[in-house]
Formats: structure tokens, C-alpha cells, sequence
């Protein structure tokens, strides 16, 4: 096994064993301690290999009987000599739940340092390519956890009917029409794109005697 192999497999030993194995004590054996994780929604920076195991502990295990695969496409491993290496993926995540398939696409990327002779992951940044989950079993450092369950809200209990009929209740007008498109589910995605991480919205409501 070449350099570029070994490299490759420390990578997916760490996708597949976050996502299918769930050996959380081996994936976070594959970190140096001062490993450091962009990109993990919810959770912020990681600033060393401590901090990955409760968001490794908070992946999503409560779906039953769930069947997870994985496929990488568009792979480049770059090896720069002296123990030092970078590689990038597409990972796509295709889970079985209930004879139903659902896929999505994360654009993961890494660092690597090679330390007594075992290559360690020193960073990794992941980032959602196309949010298409509603049964998934689990996700790299869980990322993008408040989008996904904004997506479960949009697919099983109809978010933006909720919205519309709140507005309805509560405002008139063109503050009924602001509340609507503040919290309608493409600028809520908008936002998130965008790096936001939060929605407000200052509005007077109408109370049940009339009065605002």
C-alpha cells in the first residue's frame, strides 16, 4: 500500500466508521490531539480531539432498522512530502429506511499529519452539498443538524401551512405578508447558505381582546 492508499483509507475509515460502525473510539483514534473540525453546524469549531466525542455520541441513531452505504466520487489526495497531506470527496449517503431510499451529499475535505508512522487526521470540514434527508441514521459530526430538522418539519408536518395560519391568527397585512416570508422555508435556507445562523422578526400581534 502506497502513501496516497493509506491516506484514503484514514479518511474513510473516519466517514465510514461516524456513519455505518459507529466505533466512535476508533474514529477519534484517528485524530491528532490538536485536531481541529470547521464547518459542524450546531456545534461550532472544534478545537481539539477531545471535543469530537460528544458530537460523534449525538449522531443520529434513532431510526430502525436503517441500512446505510456510502459512495465517494470527485476524490483528490494531494501527498506534499514530510508527513503532510490533504484530501477532499464528494460523500454521498444513501440510507434505506422502510424499503424507502434517500440520498444526500457532503463535501468533505481534510487534513493529515503522519505521526510515528501512522497517518492522523489534523482537520476536517464538512459541508452540505444538497439537504435531501428525512430518515438518515447518522451524518459526519453531525452536521447541519437545525437544516435537517427543518427539512423533517417541511416533509412530515407541512411547516409553511403552520406559519401561514399563525400569521393569519396574530397579524394584518403587510405584517402578516413580513412574518410569512421571514420564516417561509426558502429564506430560511437562503440564510443558512448564507453563513446565518438565526431569523427575527419585531412584530406587534394581536391579542384575543383586540388590543396589539
Amino acid at each position: 500500500m502506497d502513501e496516497k492508499e493509506r491516506i484514503q483509507a484514514c479518511f474513510c475509515s473516519f466517514i465510514e466508521g461516524s456513519l455505518i460502525t459507529h466505533d466512535f473510539e476508533h474514529v477519534l483514534d484517528l485524530f491528532t490531539e490538536d485536531a481541529m473540525g470547521i464547518g459542524m453546524g450546531a456545534q461550532g469549531i472544534v478545537r481539539c480531539r477531545e471535543d469530537l466525542r460528544p458530537i460523534l455520541m449525538n449522531t443520529r441513531s434513532d431510526v430502525d432498522d436503517s441500512q446505510t452505504a456510502i459512495q465517494y466520487s470527485n476524490m483528490q489526495i494531494r501527498y506534499y512530502g514530510g508527513g503532510y497531506a490533504s484530501i477532499c470527496a464528494t460523500v454521498t449517503i444513501m440510507t434505506t429506511v422502510q424499503r424507502q431510499r434517500h440520498k444526500s451529499h457532503i463535501g468533505q475535505c481534510a487534513s493529515l499529519r503522519k505521526i510515528e508512522g501512522e497517518w492522523k487526521l489534523n482537520m476536517v470540514q464538512a459541508t452540505p452539498l444538497s439537504i435531501e434527508i428525512q430518515e438518515i441514521d447518522a451524518y459526519p459530526l453531525s452536521f447541519a443538524e437545525d437544516e435537517i430538522e427543518t427539512y423533517r418539519v417541511e416533509v412530515s408536518d407541512s411547516y409553511e401551512k403552520k406559519i401561514f395560519d399563525c400569521a393569519s391568527d396574530m397579524l394584518e397585512g403587510e405584517m402578516r405578508l413580513a412574518f410569512v416570508e421571514t420564516f417561509s422555508i426558502a429564506n430560511l435556507k437562503k440564510r443558512y447558505l448564507s453563513g446565518k445562523t438565526d431569523v427575527s422578526l419585531d412584530y406587534e400581534s394581536i391579542q384575543p381582546d383586540g388590543h396589539r
